[in-house]
């Protein structure tokens, strides 16, 4: 009697590593969307989160190279007049706030699924989060469950 081997995979396997890597796709794709919030609240006694400006809320997108090994200073909203800036990373000549003064009430950290999937491709050499903030109103506080689930 003489044995038969078959070489390479089999069919069911191959169609088992095809539902892998889809499997695998769909996790990354639907496991992005991280949001981190963090809601300035007034002094006690009263406690209650700051009034915001829900009507105008500013969003950037920072970007870490190189496993978060860059030089590049901590995120600020006032940008400099002239772009310029020292060694320290302070204007040199300037610079615009815009929540005049009043500071953020509301801020908010996002990673989307594209970025998700960029930081995955690149292996963690370039990541990105979305930044919005929400700058506070001269006017009181807000209470109730509107405060807690942040700016709709």
């Amino acid at each position: 009697m003489s044995a038969t081997f078959r070489r390479g995979c089999p069919r069911k396997a191959r169609f088992s590593n095809a539902a892998l890597v889809l499997n695998a796709f769909t996790l990354i794709g639907s496991s992005g969307c991280y949001n981190y919030a963090v809601a300035a609240r007034e002094p006690p006694p009263n406690s209650q989160m700051v009034a915001i400006d829900r009507n105008n809320p500013q969003t950037s997108t920072q970007w870490q190279f190189a496993w978060g090994l860059t030089n590049e200073p901590v995120f600020s909203p006032i940008v400099c007049t002239n772009g310029e800036k020292d060694a320290a990373g302070n204007c040199l000549h300037g610079s615009i706030d815009p929540c005049h003064g009043k500071g953020i009430g509301f801020y908010e950290v996002n990673v989307p699924w594209y970025m998700l999937l960029t930081t995955g491709v690149t292996l963690g050499i370039v990541s990105g989060v979305r930044t919005t903030f929400y700058c506070a109103t001269s006017g009181g506080s807000e209470s109730g469950p509107q405060a807690i689930s942040g700016p709709h």
